[in-house]
């Protein structure tokens, strides 16, 4: 179990780090259609607009900055300071101030309770070195009634155990 941690923490590490220099920022574009998957994550949300949105390893915003209205508000939270600078750029200037950009990991994260009407965790929770703990707190900061969408990207994973348990 202590050698699992300890290999999953430095499996962490690489990701971070892959994800703070500039080829990191093509990831999305290489193998996944983006427009695809906002009007999925869209179709998922069924419609309903969502006042208070968080988005977990957002990336470069691709995904979640489309759901962005001037009545909603946005909150993008990803390790990566290069992504985050992507992400900031990626937003309308009339739409900044609804936006709020963190720069640091999930669970430490000072993040209100039971605040978020949606909250998104895609292709995050593989890369992680507490899954359950991600998804406790994901729990946690879900307004009654609000939708998570979570997606698996590496679906070998045992992250999908952990899910079925939610």
């Amino acid at each position: 179990m202590v050698g699992d941690i300890i290999l999953q923490e430095k499996l962490v590490d690489k990701v971070n780090a892959y994800f703070s220099q500039p080829q990191g920022s093509g990831y999305l574009t290489r193998s996944d259609n983006i427009r695809i998957r906002v009007e999925t994550v869209r179709a998922w949300l069924g419609g309903r607009a969502a006042e208070n949105i968080l988005d977990i390893g957002c990336g470069d915003g691709s995904i979640s900055a489309p759901l962005l209205r001037g009545d909603n508000s946005l909150t993008l939270l990803d390790n990566s300071e290069y992504m985050l600078s992507i992400a900031r750029d990626r937003i309308t200037e009339d739409l900044r101030n609804n936006v709020r950009l963190i720069q640091e990991d999930f669970i430490g994260a000072d993040l209100p309770k039971a605040s978020f009407d949606a909250i998104l965790c895609l292709g995050v929770l593989a890369h992680v070195a507490s899954p359950k703990a991600v998804i406790e707190r994901i729990c946690s900061l879900l307004k009654p009634g609000g939708e998570v969408i979570v997606q698996v990207s590496d679906y070998t994973h045992p992250v999908g155990r952990i899910l079925e348990m939610y």
